[in-house]
């Protein structure tokens, strides 16, 4: 069975809602999520355990995105995360300081619409499903490491925006942060206006600006900010603001 039909079969399981607010995408290819807990090895569809108002609670699935941005958007707490120093979604694996980047490859996956995830207005967000087994299970690949280094607030007249520095090791090059930015392997410090507002850069006048780090800066900070948050060796040049 080809996934495009087994995903209409899984589909055809469920309410009608849910069938009009998910889109079929029945291309292989590589998703990713981030993780406040480095050891997973699969993920595994599932009852979601944290939904916003509004969202789907029926379907079981892995929650993943296509750009590093996505993820960050989609996970809704690394702000909260930094500032309390301690990771919501972290279970018994405590707070490493930071997150682990997982790459997934799947044979097709499945789009939600805004009436069925709400965030989905704000982030491309992707749902791997239990569609050619139960309980499909999907291995994972680490292919990097990201932190936050700062927050800074800055006003005008009409609103507040936080500016947040994320730093990232690159373990597997050519990530995708936004469409437009792409990471290669190595250490990067990208600065992005307005991450906890969930608008798309499409709808709105933020900037992105992205800088390559030495190893030894990138090391430097992650002591400071999450020191244990572990890491593989890279190299990589200075590229200057």
């Amino acid at each position: 069975m080809t996934p495009e039909l087994s995903l209409l079969r899984f589909l055809l399981k469920h309410p009608s809602h849910v069938v009009e607010g998910l889109q079929v995408d029945p291309k292989p290819g590589r998703v990713f999520h981030i993780s406040p807990d480095p050891k997973i090895k699969e993920f595994v569809p599932r009852e979601i355990q944290r939904t916003m108002k509004g969202e789907d609670e029926l379907v079981e699935r892995v929650c993943t995105a296509q750009t590093l941005l996505d993820c960050f958007r989609g996970y809704g707490v690394a702000l909260n995360d930094f500032v309390a120093e301690k990771a919501h979604c972290a279970g018994n694996n405590g707070w490493l300081g930071g997150y682990v980047i997982y790459g997934i490859d799947h044979q097709g996956c499945l789009i939600p619409s805004a009436k069925l995830c709400p965030i989905s207005e704000w982030c491309d967000e992707r749902w791997l499903v239990s569609h050619q087994c139960e309980k499909q299970a999907y291995p994972t690949e680490i292919v990097g490491k990201a932190f936050i280094n700062r927050l800074s607030v800055k006003r005008d007249a009409e609103e507040k925006i936080i500016e947040t520095e994320l730093l990232l090791e690159i373990l597997k090059g050519d990530l995708h942060f936004t469409p437009e930015i792409v990471l290669e392997k190595g250490f990067h410090c990208i600065r992005v206006g307005s991450l906890e507002k969930y608008v798309s850069g499409k709808d709105s006048t933020e900037t992105f600006q992205h800088a390559r780090l030495s190893q030894s800066d990138y090391l430097r900070q992650k002591d400071q900010h999450a020191e244990l948050l572990s890491y593989e060796s890279a190299h990589s040049t200075i590229t200057h603001w």
